[in-house]
Order: structure tokens, then sequence, then C-alpha cells
């Protein structure tokens, strides 16, 4: 069996240590934060959360359907108005919590449509799954500002029957999204609670 080259081995250990530190210093959602996320709003629950962690602080999105925006089904559909609620902390720092809705920030739609096109991420069973090659050296990828992501949402199966969507992960596809929906939403947060 072929030895692994010591600067290698030496490289490798640091790339994990890195990878570990990045972790353990990230801030973390509080449950109490989330527990608020999950809460009702005008009668309403959410239809998307999602949170954020990374060295940063902490972030936590509710978007709910507008709760001022009810039609009659007599009248023509409006289009729909979604609200925002962003709470935010620095690490060890009290939460801020925010407000913005789709009226006076496009961006919210966009938001919601762009994480409907997020890829699944496929099951992988241990033991079951193709097993992965095991020669050469597969390189790792590592983030020096980690962020994790989790998102909760309804779904639809493939028969239609409806379903809780959840998912965590750590950066890739979800991280982006987070970070291009956190972009596109900066400048439409404020302390005041949309109205009709």
């Amino acid at each position: 069996m072929p030895r692994t080259p010591r600067s290698l081995t030496s490289l490798t250990a640091l790339a994990a240590a890195t990878f570990l530190t990045a972790q353990s210093s990230r801030a973390e959602v509080p449950e109490s934060a989330l527990e608020a996320a999950r809460g009702n709003f005008g009668g309403r629950t959410p239809s998307l959360i999602y949170s954020t962690e990374d060295l940063e602080g902490w972030g936590v999105v509710s978007i709910y359907d507008h709760p001022f925006d009810f039609t009659p089904p007599s009248e023509p559909a409006a289009a729909p108005v979604w609200l925002a609620r962003f709470a935010k902390a620095g690490e060890g720092g009290s939460a801020e919590v925010t407000w913005a809705d789709s009226r006076s920030c496009p961006g919210l739609e966009g938001v919601l449509w762009s994480v409907t096109r997020i890829s699944p991420p496929r099951w992988e069973v241990p033991g079951l799954t193709r097993a992965r090659p095991k020669a050469g050296v597969r390189s790792i990828m590592l983030s020096s500002a980690p962020i994790k992501v989790e998102v909760w949402g309804r779904g639809l199966q493939g028969g239609g029957q409806p379903a809780e969507v959840s998912v965590s992960a750590l950066g890739g596809e979800l991280g982006q999204w987070a970070t291009d929906a956190a972009a596109a939403l900066s400048s439409c947060w404020s302390s005041q609670i949309p109205t009709k």
C-alpha cells in the first residue's frame, strides 16, 4: 500500500482543522428565534422559513402570504402579496426584527421563485448507493466562512399530495441561494410592519 506523503497528510489535517474551527465559531440560531419564526402572524402560518448561521451572526426569515389581502371568491384574484419577517443578531447580541412586503420590495417574489428552482438533494443510504471510487486523491472544497442554511416550506409530492419539506446544508446551492436572497432583500427591511 503506497504511503501518503507527509506534506499531503499535514495539508489535509490543516484543512480539516480550519473547517472544524470555522464550524465551531459560527453563530447558532437560538431555539426561541426559531419558535418565533414558526409562529402565526395575523392568523397566518409561514409559507417558507429559512435561517442562516455564519461567522457574523444568525438570521431567520419567515415569509407569509399577506393577511390583509384576502380576495373573496366572487372577485377577480389580485396579485399575491407576500409579507416577510426578518430577525437577526450578531454573535451574542439581541435580535432585531424588521419587515418587508412584496409591494415595496419586488425582490421578495424573486427570492420565493428562486427557492422553488433549487434541485432537491438526493437520498444517499450507506451500503445501498453506488460506492464512490477509491483511487486517487479527491480535492476538498473548504470555505473560510461557511454558511449554514436551513429551509422549511410546503411542497407537493409527485402525485400532487402535500408535503412539508425541510433541508439543511452547509454552503452549496442552498448556501448560494441564501446569500443571493440576503443581497436581493438587503434594502427592503423596515422596522414598520407593512399594512394595507
